[in-house]
């Protein structure tokens, strides 16, 4: 399973429209024009890991230990307040190790699946081994919510164990989305899918985004293992199509989406500018990598600085 990759790297740097070097740690601005607004301050930093492939190597678990420590030791300089972990965390006996491995982290964490934990037919023990730290986020997040499993799954008439997340931090609402197909082997396993049916994850989404009250521009951030863009390894036309007439209500309310998947670092989105999706790098694979994300407001708008970490 650790060399499981969508496609070679050089299909990725094309569908993602930019060239990536995961050897230079860089930052990417996006504080905007402030002209007579209130003063942006900054709030907090938010880390995001990726594809840990945690399944029982001990190089993987060393190298996520490590980048565990890095956000520790810099979490009070950085203001790091939370760390999302975006999919292909775990399978294996991994799914046993990685609560604690991922425990030591000071701060509140929040994992989502990724695929690799669907195609080792662990998603039913990921979900279980990692639903006490969704009950704990509870206690620890404003309005942390999980969604109970499983379901129905009639695209494959089987049962289903998605992970659907949504909690607000310092005005800040986080949707965390399980894109993953259900589909095991091929092609198609490693692609994203809307599970548009009851209990699936778009009309999950639609109920969360009807619910948002007034929310401040640029203040909803996406999170899922798969990069919300047009990609062989994402969504197709008509998906990507569904979503942006889903979210073009709330554009003006959604910053962007923070995935995994690739193994390398880049930034893309729709055609219509709706939102931005922002891949990080592996923890396993060439750079050990961090994406720190320095989160200001003004009380009317958030806006976010990007700093990419490579952990020795």
């Amino acid at each position: 399973m650790q060399a499981r990759m969508l496609a070679p790297l050089s299909w990725v740097l094309l569908l993602l429209g930019c060239p990536a070097d995961p050897k230079i740690d860089s930052v990417d601005s996006a504080l905007p024009d402030t002209g007579e607004a209130p003063a942006y301050e900054p709030l907090f930093s938010f880390a995001v890991l990726a594809d840990l492939h945690l399944y029982g190597g001990a190089d993987n678990d060393a190298r996520a230990e490590a980048a565990v420590a890095w956000i520790n030791e810099h979490a009070a300089e950085r203001n790091i307040e939370l760390v999302l972990i975006v999919g292909d965390i775990a399978w294996n006996t991994g799914t046993e190790t990685a609560p604690a491995l991922l425990g030591a982290l000071e701060m509140p964490w929040v994992p989502i699946t990724g695929d690799n934990e669907i195609q080792s037919e662990d998603q039913q023990a990921f979900f279980e081994a990692f639903e006490p730290q969704w009950q704990a986020l509870g206690s620890q997040l404003e309005g942390f919510v999980y969604v109970p499993m499983p379901v129905d799954n009639p695209e494959h008439e089987i049962q289903s164990w998605f992970d659907q997340q949504v909690f607000t931090h310092r005005g800040v609402t986080f949707i965390g989305l399980d894109w993953c197909s259900r589909i095991v082997g091929g092609l198609f396993g490693e692609m994203a899918d809307l599970h548009d049916f009851e209990g699936g994850t778009l009309p999950w989404f639609e109920g969360v985004l009807a619910q948002l009250e007034a929310p401040a521009g640029d203040s909803v951030v996406m999170y899922s293992h798969h990069p919300m863009h047009l990609s062989p390894g994402a969504f197709d036309l008509d998906e990507m199509a569904t979503l942006e007439a889903l979210i073009a209500p709330y554009g003006d309310s959604v910053y962007a989406n923070f995935g995994g998947h690739y193994h390398d670092d880049g930034e893309s989105g729709p055609e219509s500018g709706l939102w931005e999706a922002y891949v990080t790098d592996a923890t396993w694979d060439d750079e050990n990598r961090v994406r720190v994300v320095a989160v200001s407001g003004n009380g009317n708008r958030f806006a976010y600085e990007h700093d990419l970490i490579s952990v020795e």
